[in-house]
């Protein structure tokens, strides 16, 4: 909510300088219905997604499983998209991304398993501790880290390899880990932003069919309204806790 709330106020005033056209009109109730009509069934996939598996009907991969087969089922028979003989295709292209994940993951837990044995996140903990560093010198510090590292690796084998090392560092300042969680996902969300990896900027480079600076650049004012969430997460945890304690205590 609080990044959506920022980028509306950025497009707002993205707009109002550039000056983009606007209708004359709001949408009438009959514009609005029709529109919630014709989106309905692609709306369902999250809530096959999330309703799945907190009913316990699914595990989170038989839940992922399920919404592609529905997806299927929207694009062949109900909008008509694509066809089956497109079916192949699309698996090889996946192939290809998932891919270069997995190999990228591998060798991220190749290094966890070094940094591991040679005890370097005790080593860590024992320089935070003995520095007398406070948890608000510490977060500024991470949130320093996160963004450098955001920029250099994709998000998943960044929580992979950082994950095991601050976490005994978080448990001995007493910062909670949702907190933390929250905080380290959204630097290296603004991270896959950025370049020289960037992978999100390269997603939609590919499909606006634009260079990647072309897009990294329109991208940089969306990045300042990021940053300031971040700053407010970072510094008011209870904007983070206050839902997790609201449904669990």
């Amino acid at each position: 909510l609080l990044m959506g709330l920022s980028l509306m106020i950025a497009c707002y005033f993205i707009a109002k300088k550039r000056n983009y056209p606007r209708r004359a009109m709001r949408a009438s109730w009959k514009e609005y219905r029709e529109a919630f009509i014709e989106a309905f069934l692609p709306l369902l996939t999250p809530v096959i997604l999330l309703g799945g598996i907190f009913s316990g009907i699914f595990t989170p991969t038989e839940a992922a499983s399920a919404a592609v087969v529905y997806s299927l089922f929207l694009g062949i028979l109900v909008y008509k998209e694509f066809k089956v003989e497109d079916f192949p295709h699309m698996c090889k292209s996946v192939l290809y991304n998932v891919g270069s994940v997995m190999f990228i993951l591998a060798t991220v837990s190749v290094f966890t398993w070094i940094l591991s044995r040679e005890k370097i996140p005790d080593m860590l903990v024992g320089f935070i501790v003995s520095s007398n560093m406070s948890p608000i010198a510490f977060l500024m510090v991470s949130n320093l880290i996160l963004l450098i590292f955001g920029c250099f690796t994709t998000i998943t084998p960044a929580i992979i390899l950082l994950g095991p090392i601050f976490l005994p560092i978080i448990t001995t300042l007493k910062i909670d880990p949702v907190h933390f969680g929250v905080m380290m996902v959204l630097n290296l969300m603004i991270g896959a932003l950025t370049p020289p990896v960037g992978p999100v900027i390269y997603v939609v480079s590919d499909i606006v069919k634009l260079p990647f600076f072309t897009v990294f650049r329109a991208t940089i004012p969306f990045l300042i309204p990021l940053l300031i969430t971040l700053f407010i997460v970072t510094f008011i945890p209870d904007l983070v806790l206050f839902i997790p304690k609201l449904l669990i205590g």
